[in-house]
């Protein structure tokens, strides 16, 4: 199915991208929390300078902790005022020359693909290996409507 994507609701925008810049700015705040850390654990051998010692009062640990902190809030303000200036100029061009065309499989499709599944013999939980399957369902014995119980294939009991 050919679809087309002509324009950007704003407020799910402003949802989905304050909550992923707000997770990409924390991994980031930490990220360089580690390495502002793994490069001063040499500044001893070199003098800093008194502001950079302790900023404001605070120790380095403190610093440390509030770096992932700040970084999550600033990235999700700011990227989030991105996300919405792009999709507002998104939605200014399309109006001008058409949206994003991509083509959609229909609806069930995709139902009757199943996961690759590993073979039971591997498959480890926490508790030990899986149980084995149950046994399949026993057949049910009875004889054909023609023919009545104990009567020989070939017709009269002889």
């Amino acid at each position: 199915m050919r679809c087309e994507l002509r324009s950007i609701a704003i407020w799910p925008l402003i949802k989905v991208s304050f909550f992923l810049n707000g997770i990409i700015g924390f991994v980031y705040g930490l990220l360089n929390a580690l390495v502002l850390a793994f490069f001063l654990s040499f500044s001893s051998a070199f003098p800093i300078p008194e502001m950079w010692a302790e900023p404001m009062g605070f120790s380095m640990g403190f610093l440390f902790i509030l770096f992932p902190i700040v970084m999550a809030v600033g990235v999700a303000v700011f990227g989030t005022i991105f996300c919405v200036l792009f999709g507002l100029i998104y939605n200014l061009i399309t109006r001008v020359v058409g949206g994003y065309e991509f083509d959609l499989p229909p609806v069930g499709a995709l139902d009757n693909v199943r996961p690759i599944q590993k073979p039971i013999a591997t498959q480890v939980s926490a508790s030990g290996p899986a149980p084995p399957p149950p046994p399949p369902p026993p057949i049910p014995k009875s004889a054909p409507p023609d023919r009545a119980e104990g009567e020989a294939p070939g017709g009269e009991i002889g």
